[in-house]
């Protein structure tokens, strides 16, 4: 990963929730997700879908939804009806109202760091977090000035 920019995904009265394009993508890293999963995971995508916009609009961020993954502030939402979906959609998670989605994928390994498409998601997610946390970046501004960051 080289760059990324910060895009608005639902701003609602609990919870601010953004999403990430990496590396001068046209479409965002949630989206990607939604449209290769959709078609083999109707169910499961359509429940995480109505969760995220739940927690923008009426619960906030709760533990209850996310599964800290270890590293930062990378998460991945266990909020399906079947938390034993091999469906994996990995976001970064800041205090009770604030979310970043992610992209993610199908886990068929033990741990993600076992799968190198899981892993890459989970680093990336990783360096944002880090690099917005060290750069104090105004969400908000990014988003609406669509600023592109450089990562060394």
């Amino acid at each position: 990963m080289k760059n990324f920019r910060i895009s608005t995904y639902d701003l609602g009265s609990k919870a601010k929730i953004y999403s990430v394009f990496v590396d001068g993508s046209e479409e965002d890293e949630f989206s990607k997700f939604l449209k290769v999963f959709y078609p083999s995971h109707k169910q499961q995508i359509e429940h995480l879908a109505e969760k995220i916009k739940e927690i923008a609009g009426r619960f906030g961020i709760r533990e209850i939804f996310f599964k800290d993954q270890g590293i930062g502030a990378v998460y991945r939402f266990k909020n399906l009806k079947d938390d034993k979906t091999d469906i994996r959609l990995y976001c970064i998670k800041w205090g009770s109202n604030l979310l970043i989605l992610g992209g993610g994928g199908t886990k068929n390994v033990r741990t993600w760091q076992e799968d190198p498409v899981l892993s890459n998601i989970v680093k990336n997610l990783s360096t944002i977090d880090k690099f917005i946390f060290e750069n104090n970046i105004d969400l908000d501004e990014a988003a609406k000035n669509k600023t592109i960051f450089e990562l060394e």
